[in-house]
C-alpha cells in the first residue's frame, strides 16, 4: 500500500511539473505579440502618438508603430477579404490582434458588481426553491369532485379547474 502511495505521489508531481508550463504559460510568439500590443497601447495613452519625423514621414515612437503593425500582421500587410473568404479560410484572416479584441479583458470586467445580492444568495439553490410555485390544473367533472378538491387543496398549493 505504501509503495502505491509513493508511486502516486511521484507520478502526480511529475505530471504537474510537465503540464504546468502548458497550462499556465503562453507560447513565446503569442507572449511577444501581447507585449507588443500592450506597448503600443501604452504609448498611445501616454501621449506618444504619431508625429512628423525629420524626413517628413509620419512614424510613431522611432518607427515602432509601423514595426508593431507589421509584426502583428505576420510581416506583411494583408487585405481584410470579403465575408465568404473569411468564412472559408479563417486561418488566413484571423490573427492574434484581431481575435484578442473579441475576448473581454479582466480590466473591462467589474467582478464586484457582476451579480446582484439576490442572484448571489440564490445561486446554488435548486430551481424548485428559487422558482415560483406552479399552478396545478385538474380537469373539471360534472359530479363536483374537482371543485371540492380545489377548495381543499388551494390552501396549500395554487390549484384550479377552470378551462379544463
Amino acid at each position: 500500500m505504501a509503495i502505491f502511495l509513493v508511486f502516486s505521489i511521484l507520478f502526480h508531481l511529475t505530471m504537474s511539473k510537465c503540464l504546468d508550463p502548458l497550462l499556465y504559460g503562453l507560447p513565446r510568439s503569442v507572449q511577444a505579440q501581447e507585449l507588443a500590443i500592450q506597448a503600443g497601447e501604452g504609448g498611445e495613452e501616454t501621449g506618444l502618438a504619431t508625429t512628423k519625423g525629420s524626413h517628413g514621414s509620419s512614424n510613431g515612437t522611432n518607427g515602432k508603430s509601423a514595426g508593431l503593425k507589421q509584426a502583428l500582421s505576420g510581416g506583411s500587410v494583408q487585405k481584410p477579404g470579403n465575408v465568404l473568404a473569411r468564412f472559408l479560410m479563417p486561418w488566413k484572416h484571423a490573427d492574434y490582434a484581431t481575435l484578442r479584441k473579441l475576448v473581454p479583458s479582466d480590466d473591462d470586467m467589474d467582478f464586484e458588481n457582476q451579480y446582484t445580492e439576490q442572484v448571489e444568495a440564490m445561486a446554488y439553490l435548486p430551481p424548485s426553491v428559487s422558482s415560483a410555485t406552479p399552478t396545478l390544473w385538474i380537469p373539471r367533472d360534472p359530479a363536483g369532485v374537482s371543485r371540492q378538491e380545489v377548495a381543499l387543496t388551494s390552501k396549500v398549493v395554487p390549484i384550479t379547474d377552470e378551462g379544463a
